[in-house]
């Protein structure tokens, strides 16, 4: 018996997801896997900001620019890009191959062709993607990617064109960075491509860009629903250790939600990216319960008006244990205490599950 997954949502494709989900692709066959669009010169950084941290692999080099051929081994047969409106030209020869303008249908290819290779489309951040319309309950699956960060892309991608020494009409591949990264002087020359792009140079970090989800009752009004809503967490840190089974009858209307928001590591912290986020999350103000805080509980991407949705009542926030950022940081655990929220760590043990059914009555 081989499990089944519909469709895959993954925030970013930083080197602590891709392991896990090349662990999971391993086990479970996956049809569509959706993903945040990200130019480039987005990518180009973000591999150079993992060399830096030494966190990068020849394989998280390919998942980054070459998505479609990196999940396609692993049996996806469709991948959807979710971008936000283009706010720059990207130069088109710079692309790699078979990676088609946003907003484009899937392309035509031979039976054969596909079989090795998924169909890849795009779509646009806040596009309602709905379960069952029609039926009894419409339930709506709506992804958010941050709006991209603030780069000079155009005088990057010459920097690194020259620094990786490609000729007018060559296009950048994995194969070929991965070399220049085998290469001292090139990796040398890329590192100064990054400095000059990102204010503070290697002592800082790329702001890097990353889907949300909300999953949840497609409603936006105030709609009066009865819900049987059961929760199974388990803990074994503070402070929920006794933290076992709770069942709550909820009425969906003014007071009550059933909603489920994740954050990936979004940078709720600046303000460009907070209120884009509210702007496509704000009609299911009413919807949300429960907030995977962003970035596994990192004070540095947390903003308290995050706990402002009215009908918030549980946060989870996922990271190892222990944990070498000292994540979830103590300051974000204090502020969702303080306001009456409970709070979920959730790790790599198996005991720190947690589950939410959500049936309507």
């Amino acid at each position: 018996h081989t499990s089944q997954l519909d469709s895959l949502f993954v925030s970013h494709l930083d080197a602590d997801h891709v392991n896990g989900i090349d662990r999971l692709l391993c086990s479970v066959n996956v049809d569509s896997v959706y993903i945040p669009y990200v130019g480039v010169a987005e990518q180009v950084l973000q591999i150079i900001a993992d060399d830096l941290e030494d966190a990068l692999t020849a394989s998280l080099i390919e998942a980054r620019l070459d998505p479609r051929s990196w999940f396609g081994r692993r049996g996806v047969t469709r991948i959807v890009r979710v971008r936000p409106p283009p706010d720059e030209p990207i130069e088109q020869d710079f692309l790699l191959p078979h990676d088609e303008p946003p907003g484009t249908k899937p392309e035509s290819e031979s039976r054969k062709t596909r079989s090795h290779r998924p169909t890849l489309e795009t779509i646009y951040s806040g596009q309602w993607l709905v379960v069952n319309p029609g039926q009894r309950v419409r339930w709506a699956l709506v992804p958010h990617v941050d709006p991209t960060p603030n780069v000079r892309r155009n005088a990057f991608y010459r920097q690194v064109r020259q620094a990786l020494g490609l000729a007018p009409r060559q296009r950048l591949t994995p194969d070929r960075l991965a070399t220049a990264l085998r290469s001292t002087r090139q990796r040398r020359l890329l590192k100064q491509c990054y400095e000059q792009i990102i204010s503070g140079g290697s002592t800082r970090l790329h702001n890097r860009a990353s889907m949300s989800l909300y999953s949840g009752p497609a409603d936006t009004g105030h709609r009066t629903r009865n819900w049987s809503y059961h929760v199974m967490s388990h803990s074994a840190g503070w402070p929920f250790d006794t933290l076992q089974l709770k069942t709550y009858p909820y009425w969906l209307g003014d007071r009550t939600a059933v909603g489920w928001l994740g954050t990936g590591d979004a940078q709720l912290d600046r303000k460009d990216v907070r209120v884009a986020w509210q702007q496509t999350f704000g009609p299911f103000r009413r919807q949300v319960s429960t907030l995977l805080l962003p970035h596994h509980g990192s004070r540095h991407n947390f903003h308290v008006s995050l706990l402002d949705w009215p009908d918030l009542w549980l946060c989870v926030c996922s990271a190892a244990d222990p944990s070498r950022y000292q994540h979830p940081h103590l300051e974000v655990i204090g502020k969702v205490l303080s306001r009456a929220k409970i709070m979920h760590h959730v790790s790599q043990r198996p005991d720190t599950k947690l589950r939410e059914q959500v049936r309507l009555l």
